[in-house]
């Protein structure tokens, strides 16, 4: 899985952040993890009839949106 920065995170704390979702291959992994952890699961936006966006606390002020089709 590919993890894109888009919120301006240091490299340090970007490798970090990809380390521990390196094994999010699909929703259920994303979801267990979640649940798993202690974060909420924030929202699911439906894009069309196949994907859809779920978004996810992960510390502080930044989540994790993942593009699920």
């Amino acid at each position: 899985m590919v993890l894109t920065n888009r919120a301006g995170i240091d490299a340090g704390e970007h490798e970090s952040i990809s380390e521990r979702v390196a094994e999010h291959a699909t929703l259920e992994r994303v979801v267990r993890w979640a649940i798993g952890t202690g974060r909420d699961i924030r929202q699911i936006v439906k894009q069309d009839e196949f994907t859809q966006d779920v978004v996810v606390t992960y510390e502080g002020a930044l989540y994790l949106v993942y593009d699920s089709t």
